[in-house]
């Protein structure tokens, strides 16, 4: 095996502590799959935001039809736009949300360790 896919991006990092440093033992390459999750950490959702009937994102919040990590990385929408505020105010004006995310996570990677940190979420209540 060369490569894998995986979901991963700031709300799943389960990878990170369980499988990326045996794909690196191993010399596998990682695809990450779903970096933004779904589009919400694009920042342009909204609680009135609609989804056509036969995107995902509008029917299979709950893994109605397959995996529910595969839609929003498995959160709760409400809970996913609560953490999307709360990046918000980690993100200096006019920033993307896929630079804050990159930059995010570089923040998070013990420099020339090869380990990943975990990300703690404290949502507002």
């Amino acid at each position: 095996m060369q490569s894998v896919q995986s979901i991963f991006n700031i709300f799943r990092q389960r990878p990170a502590d369980l499988f990326f440093s045996e794909a690196q033992r191993r010399y596998v390459g990682i695809l990450a799959r779903v970096p933004l999750s779904s589009g919400l950490l694009s920042g342009k959702f909204t609680r009135a935001s609609t989804f056509a009937p036969d995107d995902h994102r509008a029917f299979n919040r709950h893994g109605e039809a397959f995996d529910r990590g595969e839609t929003f990385s498995g959160l709760d929408y409400e809970v996913g736009l609560q953490a999307v505020e709360a990046l918000r105010a980690l993100v200096p004006p006019k920033r993307i949300y896929q630079r804050a995310t990159g930059r995010i996570r570089a923040a998070v990677f013990k420099a020339g360790s090869g380990d990943f940190g975990t990300i703690h979420w404290r949502l507002p209540a």
